[in-house]
């Protein structure tokens, strides 16, 4: 996944903004929809619908 951003380099930049996680929003809305998601395949399917 190498995305072109207006960054040297995503990895060798130092964290700026979230020094805690050193995340990008979009990974963490794409990490959060994705459990979601999971989630709610397994309940769906343990309930039959």
């Amino acid at each position: 996944m190498s995305m072109p951003s207006h960054r040297r380099s995503s990895q060798d930049a130092p964290p700026r903004h979230r020094a805690s996680t050193g995340l990008p929003n979009w990974a963490i809305m794409l990490a959060v929809a994705a459990v979601v998601l999971v989630i709610a395949l397994l309940v769906g399917g343990a309930l039959g619908v």
